[in-house]
């Protein structure tokens, strides 16, 4: 495939049109949307829909009948079937997926290979793709969030309860506008209609909230059923859709009310920092006020309103509710500028609106790019592939305890440059487009990464800087995507020919650095941490360690395009296990990774002191530990301390009704121990449902009690006559205590165990 101008075509989709900001299916084809010169214009566009199909005989039997066309090569789907209209394409793609089921022997692979969403259809066919030749504010974006009164003394407000309504929206543009609508005066009826009314008149892109699909969108859908509410939100005005959807999140798959609206986006800022937090690894809530503050350190958001509290403060302290509410809107407003970038920059490229790049995994996206290109060629395409299992990457420890004057050393772009210097492509490419895509994002990365460094407007920087991101998740998931079940062009036995490659060229780093006179501590996959040889902590120090490594690895890797980089310089690591350490910057701050530093199962009291302890050990100041510790008991056992310290907040992630049948079932196979959260679910109010959280508190007097019978809800403390178990709380913090003291005692060479048991 040639180079240039092929490249881009590949990643951008071919057709350069500029401005479209969405796009729907309609009857006889598709609805389009342009911004230009300020304004939002419709176009209708004639589109006669189409599915692939490795059998046309299953077709035979239908009327009307549809238009087949063979495609080249002899992939397994290789006819593409042409309708009429959508409900001819859906009503034909039952018919021949029926005769399947009931021949399914015939048949090595399923017969029809369809992309059910009439706009990703067409993005396919077009080579179009959103907001090219826009950046990201001159999106028309609308923040949404409500309060809703929960009446009963519940913890939450139930959308299907007769006490229970919207009391409050907030509607917001993030530039100069924002408007909160009350019920005050009127019913809940008027109130939802005027809501709707203003945010069709807005015209929003994107529809923007925190916790929005399973939050405030769900809630505020069922009272405008309930109300008879017409929610025509489509820009062709008709309805908003919500069905159950999932969106993969690492290894798990999270369910949730996907909304859809024609022409416009909707996006959940949870979500957002659900997928930012899978890389780092640090969050340690997930509402928006933390989450903002987090992102944005200047950012001074007071915490969030409690659910609970909303009936309370609507009562009484309405102006107090008013303001979280703004809070949260200004919340969102931080995290979707922050994080959305990179989205935005991926529906530049991608046959996808920003909605689905958002909750869309990283080899479904590199899967309807390949697909984009074969589709444009006219060739045909193999069947999915099943995956198996194949070596990892390699990890090792060497080294536990205080190690001081650390450097990293990491393989640039480990995977992703073993896939370009060997020529990595899955067997079944007929086409050659899986390196070329590839290639062309790495040049088009250096190019962002560049304008990013360079650009004299901050706008464009940030623009740059987003582009850079989005081909930086796409270049690092090629190797993912090669190992990915149900693929259409995945390949086991190279994404496993890839991790051989990296273990071997890791494992020659590590010996690298040995022979340079560092002492390795950690090796993960494609890095290596090491004590520094002397002289090499200094940045020039550093720059020639690096070139003498690179020299050495170059001899042994094979080839050019395998580059080590030495990151920054940490004056202190503390070395736990595999994946599990913590670092201490040149600045002072102090990044812990790995859950056996910092567990979310924790409560906040023990968090706190875990992480304050461990920054302690790494700035050569112990004895300060002692001074927490002993502050921190006599706060328990004085009573002293706020509740919100020692309770914990747990997600109910199953049915209630699913919880009742495992605990049933006893601890075996298919079974479950009773937990705390869940038996206060179970003694609420109202009936809690997957996704609600429940904060609670152990009560008592003995160290050792089973917490499910001892907690009890957090909105029931009374701060004036306080009921927590002071000797369950002294004895976690001890047990802990001891874990911190076995930090410094695992292998550290810099004295003796610094605390006394207590």
């Amino acid at each position: 495939m040639a180079e240039g101008q092929a490249g881009l075509d590949l990643l951008y989709g071919g057709d350069v049109a500029a401005g479209l900001v969405g796009c729907a299916p309609r009857e006889g084809g598709v609805a389009l949307w342009w911004r230009r010169d300020g304004r939002t214009e419709r176009e209708d566009i004639a589109f006669a829909p189409y599915f692939l199909t490795s059998h046309p005989a299953l077709l035979d039997a239908f009327k009307p009948a549809a238009v087949l066309t063979e495609l080249g090569g002899d992939g397994y789907y290789r006819y593409r079937a042409t309708c009429e209209d959508w409900a001819h394409h859906d009503a034909a793609i039952a018919h021949a997926n029926r005769l399947y089921r009931e021949q399914k022997r015939a048949y090595t692979d399923e017969p029809v290979l369809a992309v059910r969403e009439g706009s990703v259809q067409y993005l396919l066919s077009s080579g179009r793709t959103h907001y090219k030749g826009l950046a990201p504010g001159d999106l028309n974006v609308l923040y949404f969030a409500l309060r809703a009164y929960n009446s009963g003394g519940a913890d939450y407000a139930d959308a299907q309860a007769e006490g229970d309504r919207v009391v409050m929206v907030g509607l917001a543009d993030g530039r100069n506008w924002l408007r909160i609508f009350d019920i005050s005066g009127r019913d809940e009826q008027a109130l939802l209609s005027e809501v709707s009314e203003e945010l069709k008149r807005r015209d929003p892109d994107v529809i923007v909230g925190h916790n929005l699909f399973k939050g405030a969108l769900a809630y505020f859908t069922l009272r405008s059923k309930r109300a008879r509410v017409k929610l025509d939100w489509g820009r062709d005005t008709t309805p908003l859709k919500v069905r159950t959807s999932r969106a993969p999140a690492a290894e798990k798959q999270l369910e949730y009310p996907r909304a859809d609206a024609a022409g416009r986006s909707f996006v959940d800022t949870w979500f957002l920092a659900t997928y930012y937090d899978i890389v780092k690894r640090d969050l340690e809530r997930f509402d928006a006020p933390y989450v903002a503050r987090y992102l944005d350190r200047t950012c001074r958001l007071p915490e969030p309103v409690p659910a609970w509290d909303v009936d309370r403060l609507y009562e009484g302290s309405r102006a107090v509710l008013e303001a979280d509410l703004r809070y949260e809107l200004e919340a969102a407003q931080v995290i979707f500028h922050t994080l959305a970038g990179s989205y935005f920059a991926q529906a530049q490229m991608l046959p996808f609106a920003l909605q689905d790049c958002v909750v869309r995994g990283n080899a479904t996206k590199i899967n309807h790019l390949l697909l984009r290109e074969y589709i444009r060629q006219g060739q045909s395409v193999p069947p999915p592939v099943e995956s198996r299992t194949f070596v990892g990457g390699h990890t090792e420890i060497r080294r536990t305890g205080v190690i001081r004057d650390v450097l990293n050393v990491d393989i640039a772009s480990l995977y992703p440059s073993i896939m370009l210097t060997h020529n990595v492509q899955p067997s079944t490419d007929t086409l050659g487009a899986f390196q070329p895509l590839l290639r062309e994002l790495t040049a088009q990365r250096l190019v962002a990464k560049r304008e990013a460094r360079e650009a004299a407007e901050q706008s464009v920087r940030v623009m740059a800087d987003a582009r850079q991101g989005a081909f930086k998740i796409f270049i690092n998931s090629f190797f993912g995507y090669l190992g990915t079940a149900r693929m259409n062009w995945a390949d086991p036995a190279q994404a496993e020919r890839i991790t051989l490659t990296g273990q071997r060229l890791v494992k020659q780093l590590a010996e690298i650095v040995e022979g340079e006179g560092g002492s390795v501590i950690e090796i993960d996959t494609d890095g290596v941490y090491f004590a520094a040889p002397p002289g090499s902590v200094s940045p020039e120090g550093r720059d020639e360690l690096e070139r003498r490594i690179n020299a050495r690895l170059n001899q042994v890797a094979g080839g050019e395009g395998i580059t080590a980089e030495i990151g920054e310089y940490f004056p202190a690591m503390l070395s736990h296990k595999v994946k599990n350490y913590a670092l201490l910057c040149e600045d002072g701050s102090v990044t812990l990774k790995g859950s056996g530093m910092k567990s979310r199962g924790l409560e906040p009291y023990l968090h706190n002191f875990i992480e304050q302890a461990i920054v302690d050990i790494l700035r050569g100041d112990e004895m300060r530990i002692d001074e927490r510790y002993s502050l921190l008991r006599d706060r328990i056992a004085t009573r002293t301390i706020d509740i919100h310290e020692l309770a914990k907040t747990d997600t109910i992630v199953e049915s209630l009704e699913a919880y009742k049948t495992k605990v049933a079932a006893g601890s075996g196979s298919g079974g479950r121990n009773r937990a705390a959260a869940y038996e206060i679910a179970l003694s609420a109010r109202r009936p809690l449902r997957p996704g609600d959280m429940v904060a609670y508190y152990i009560t008592g007097e003995k160290a050792t009690v089973k917490a499910f019978e001892a907690a009890k809800p957090l909105r029931s403390y009374d701060p004036a006559n306080p009921d927590y178990n002071v000797a369950y709380y002294l004895k976690k913090l001890d047990e802990n205590l001891k874990k911190v003291q076995g930090y410094l005692a695992a292998g550290t060479d810099e004295g003796p165990e610094l605390f006394e048991e207590q």
